[in-house]
């Protein structure tokens, strides 16, 4: 934004100077031109630093939070599953206890139950290790994450603001030649003279050569 700003402004400058009447002044007009045009290059310059620095980073935070996202997916399907076991597990038990209130004559379904509710016994503590294990990971996960990612944002931050200063830096001297140039009014080659002011400028010095000349004559003619 602030390098097309420059870039317009440089354009509206060049224009003015073209069309300005007073050479003295068309020339600063131009030279400031040509500074903003360099300003633009150092915005351009550092909006595409800036890009990198930070492009980089957030690419890292865009696809980190998709695997957390995921993760806690998972980790969501495995707390239900726990709980879905641990239902089932319920339900097994409470069929086990009316087999054992009916006596022997259900001895062949009780035994079968007691084999299914050690299955869902079995089932309820693996979905429980895993759900377990999950927040385990993610918690050592986020405190490597707060660990490292945290340093390399420091560290893109301060590549930011390195960069930034160094801009900075690179105006102010240009700035500083710029009107250093405007200071040195007696240099002709500061700025860029139009060549209709030249040849101007170059008639009229001709000019009073020769009339001194002409003078110089009529005053010997006199003698």
């Amino acid at each position: 934004m602030m390098a097309e700003a420059a870039g317009d402004f440089s354009a509206s400058l060049h224009a003015l100077s073209t069309v300005e009447l007073s050479p003295s002044l068309s020339g600063p007009l131009d030279a400031l031109s040509d500074l903003q045009l360099t300003i633009r290059d150092v915005y351009d310059r550092q909006a595409q630093q800036d890009v990198l620095t930070f492009g980089i980073i957030l690419e890292e935070y865009i696809r980190l939070i998709g695997s957390v996202k995921q993760a806690f997916g998972q980790r969501q399907k495995a707390f239900y599953s726990w709980h879905a076991a641990e239902s089932e597990l319920q339900k097994k038990k409470a069929t086990q206890d009316k087999l054992l209130r009916q006596g022997k004559s259900q001895q062949d379904r009780l035994n079968q139950m007691g084999a299914e509710v050690s299955e869902s016994e079995r089932k309820v503590h693996q979905a429980r290790l895993l759900f377990e294990d999950m927040g385990r990971l993610m918690r050592s996960e986020l405190d490597r994450f707060e660990k490292e990612k945290v340093e390399d944002f420091k560290s893109g931050v301060e590549t930011f603001l390195e960069s930034a200063v160094e801009a900075q830096k690179e105006l102010i001297e240009k700035w500083e030649t710029f009107l250093m140039q405007l200071d040195a009014e007696d240099d002709e080659s500061v700025f860029y003279r139009p060549p209709v002011y030249q040849q101007q400028q170059q008639q009229q010095k001709g000019g009073d050569t020769a009339v001194d000349r002409a003078r110089a004559r009529i005053d010997e003619d006199s003698d």
